[in-house]
């Protein structure tokens, strides 16, 4: 009789213990994501079409350009305090996508240049949940660090000649802001799915760049070349009358480049 209410007793307090865990939803927990974002926060002046219309006259038009824009992967590691409050530390990796614009002359010389960025992210997050069972809404926000580079390819076209031209700009530390919506859906209680709405509002000012191929013809232009020739250090200011030793990066003004989105992400959660 003695065994028989112990053991009740044992099944009662693991029904409960389960049922509040399931109720507060505290715990470590861990997740994976892929998406899409869009760009918003869009500038232009690094991009632009140029016609040739007469040997004086040349039609411009400005292409607006956000490097945000691009597939993302990640993952992050969190913890439920209860079942409405929590936190999260996530990585995120941007492959962002492309944006081009051209140059014709009256000549038939041609000019293409395409911008494209990455970047590592990470992503120190609050969350506040609906500390709902099944279908459960929530809201993230939080800081944006990332590591970044943008690469520069140029493709000048003359008849049968081509030089093609290649190069990254990278270096410094991007700050920003991110926020999202999403819905969680409970499979059972370790795996659950979600689909987020989130929005990103970041720049980048890169801190020096590299000219790493330029070829005409096939025939590699940069042999003899030297470090003034292929290497940058961007800054906020310098005397323009300066001369740059040949050992020395060349110096040029930092841009902010727009990081800024808005997307979509949906994954997986496992909870322990």
């Amino acid at each position: 009789m003695k065994k028989l209410i112990l053991s009740t007793l044992l099944v009662l307090t693991l029904m409960l213990t389960t049922q509040m865990n399931s109720q507060t939803k505290e715990g470590l927990f861990f997740s994976l994501n892929t998406g899409y974002s869009f760009g918003t926060s869009k500038q232009v002046g690094v991009v632009n079409n140029s016609t040739q219309l007469n040997g004086s006259n040349d039609r411009l038009e400005n292409i607006e350009s956000s490097f945000g824009k691009g597939l993302n992967i990640g993952g992050a590691i969190g913890y439920m305090f209860n079942k409405n409050v929590g936190a999260e530390l996530g990585i995120n990796y941007l492959i962002g996508g492309k944006t081009t614009g051209t140059s014709t002359r009256l000549s038939g010389l041609r000019e293409e240049r395409t911008y494209s960025a990455k970047m590592l992210q990470f992503k120190p997050t609050l969350i506040i949940s609906a500390g709902m069972e099944k279908i459960n809404p929530y809201a993230k926000f939080g800081l944006l660090i990332g590591s970044g580079s943008i690469s520069l390819e140029n493709t000048n076209t003359f008849g049968s000649n081509v030089n093609f031209i290649k190069g990254t700009i990278d270096g410094g530390t991007a700050f920003g802001f991110h926020a999202g919506i999403g819905i969680n859906y409970t499979i059972n209680p370790k795996i659950s799915l979600f689909g987020e709405l989130n929005m990103v509002n970041m720049s980048y000012a890169p801190t020096k760049g590299k000219i790493t191929e330029n070829n005409t013809n096939g025939v590699n232009n940069l042999i003899n070349a030297n470090v003034k020739d292929t290497d940058i250090e961007f800054v906020d200011s310098f005397n323009d009358g300066d001369a740059t030793p040949s050992t020395s990066p060349r110096k040029q003004l930092k841009t902010n480049y727009a990081f800024g989105s808005f997307g979509f992400n949906f994954g997986i959660k496992y909870s322990l």
